[in-house]
């Protein structure tokens, strides 16, 4: 019996070899994964993280898949996302007029994240309703000159995108700071949204006309201030009384 109990207590060293071998293991896997958390990847080749020179609120731009292919295979680029056709387009941004006169404004807008087939813009100056200005626009439009306007008038114009699935919402406001369309545009602190309001100049003719008219009336009025001056009267009591345009002046006596 006693030379049992030695070979048990011979054994248990025996048995703790493999257990100590486990956990030094299991060490170096650990500090083998902390190297592998501060290794620095490796760009994976033939994909790209360089942005098409593709700007939305540039009038007359390509659509960004030509520009795709234009970059070839060699010198890739990627898109910004756009949403599907299956789905009307997002309202686009309608910056504020960059030139108005008398009888034009100049508008200015930006492409929404949609795909997007043309535009309409939208002309009313007599309340919410509006009427079509011209015919469509192509999807490459980003600028548009209303013309026609009658002066000192005020007007809202809005511009509408469309696809096959329908046209955009005319909303009136400000788009948040967080929403995707603010996040797209360059210059924070935009106005976006796809309608504006704006009062044309007074016509140079009117102002022409009521500067001359101003001009000749100062004539008038200092013609006929001369002319009443010249009518001193003297007075045999030592005061001298002038008389204007039926308006008596008294002057005090002379020392």
């Amino acid at each position: 019996n006693c030379k049992e109990v030695n070979t048990l207590t011979l054994s248990v060293p025996v048995l703790l070899v493999p257990v100590q071998q486990f956990l030094v293991g299991w060490g170096d896997e650990y500090e083998y994964e902390e190297e592998d958390q501060e290794t620095v990847t490796e760009p994976v080749p033939g994909v790209t993280t360089r942005l098409c020179d593709y700007d939305r609120c540039r009038h007359g731009q390509r659509p960004c898949a030509e520009l795709q292919l234009l970059a070839g295979p060699s010198n890739p680029c990627l898109c910004p996302g756009m949403a599907d056709e299956d789905a009307p387009p997002d309202p686009p941004q309608l910056l504020p007029p960059t030139t108005i006169t008398d009888s034009s404004a100049q508008l200015h807008w930006c492409e929404p994240l949609s795909t997007v087939r043309g535009y309409r813009l939208l002309l009313s100056n007599d309340g919410p309703a509006h009427r079509p200005d011209g015919p469509p626009l192509a999807p490459d439009a980003r600028l548009h000159t209303l013309t026609g306007l009658r002066s000192a008038t005020a007007y809202r114009v809005c511009v509408e995108a469309f696809n096959a699935a329908g046209q955009s919402r005319r909303l009136e406001g400000v788009a948040p700071r967080s929403s995707p369309e603010r996040r797209h545009l360059d210059g924070p602190g935009l106005e976006l949204g796809p309608c504006r309001r704006f009062t044309t100049k007074p016509s140079r003719y009117t102002v022409a006309a009521v500067g001359a008219s101003g001009l000749l009336a100062l004539l008038l009025v200092a013609v006929a201030a001369g002319a009443c001056c010249r009518r001193a009267q003297p007075s045999t009591r030592g005061r001298h009384v002038l008389s204007c345009c039926d308006v008596s002046v008294t002057l005090p006596p002379s020392l």
